[in-house]
Order: structure tokens, then sequence, then C-alpha cells
């Protein structure tokens, strides 16, 4: 059983109009054809990835200058001259 084109792309068009989210954006031309799909998602998961990435930067510096300080209160003792004993 073989499908005519008009009925293969009136299953498309089905397709598409189920599948459209508010994930992208469809833009028209002025010609009425849609023009690419203008993806919204990478923009988000840059986003993400940035603040991911500011986050660590501002929590390591916190923890380095906790640590100077908790190394001013205790400084770390000198090494234990080994003993001579035999």
């Amino acid at each position: 059983m073989l499908l005519s084109g008009a009925e293969v792309a009136r299953c498309f068009e089905g397709l598409r109009s189920a599948c459209s989210t508010g994930m992208v954006d469809d833009i028209e031309t002025s010609t009425g054809l849609a023009a690419p799909r203008k993806y919204v998602w990478p923009w988000f998961v840059a986003l993400a990835v940035v603040l991911a990435i500011i986050l660590a930067v501002l929590w390591i510096s916190k923890e380095v200058e906790r640590t100077r300080r908790l190394r001013e209160v205790n400084p770390p003792t000198p090494p234990a001259q080994a003993s001579q004993h035999r």
C-alpha cells in the first residue's frame, strides 16, 4: 500500500503541528513559506553552562579564602626530625 504525495504531505503536516511546542520559534517569511526553525533550547543550555562556571569560580575562590584564613589561625607544624636510634 503506497501513499500518494498529498497523503504523505498531510501526514507530515499533522506531525509538525502536533509536535510544535514552545521550544522553537516559527517564523514566516514575506512569501508565506516557513523559514528554518530557530531553536531556543541551546540558549538555555549555554546559559546553564555559563552560570555553572561562574558559580564554580565563586565557590572555589571562597574556599581558597577560607583555607588561607584557617592556615593563618592554625599554621602547619614543622615536620618532626627523624630520630637517630639504632
